[in-house]
């Protein structure tokens, strides 16, 4: 249980991140619990702007969080112009 209370503290310190810099930030790719457990924590708190990616079936997918600022669409089309990461 430790591990995934470690891993949602990173989650969660990601998506603070995010916000405070005003940049795009990701997390690992988590399991389809890890998500679960973390989504469980955004609908408490609120305020979390994120795409999940890694594919719809996919085992593992990685939230990717922007700013309160920007809007899904540009958060997609900066993901596909300026990633180097290349999602399968």
């Amino acid at each position: 249980m430790k591990d995934r209370e470690d891993i949602l503290a990173h989650v969660e310190d990601i998506w603070r991140k995010a916000e405070e810099r005003g940049i795009v930030r990701n997390s690992p790719f988590l399991s389809e619990r890890e998500r679960g457990l973390f989504l469980e924590k955004i609908k408490r708190e609120r305020g979390a702007k994120f795409l999940l990616l890694g594919g719809e079936e996919a085992e593992r997918q990685a939230f990717f969080f922007y700013p309160s600022f920007m809007e899904e669409e540009e958060c997609r089309e900066l993901l596909l112009e300026d990633n180097p990461v290349v999602l399968l």
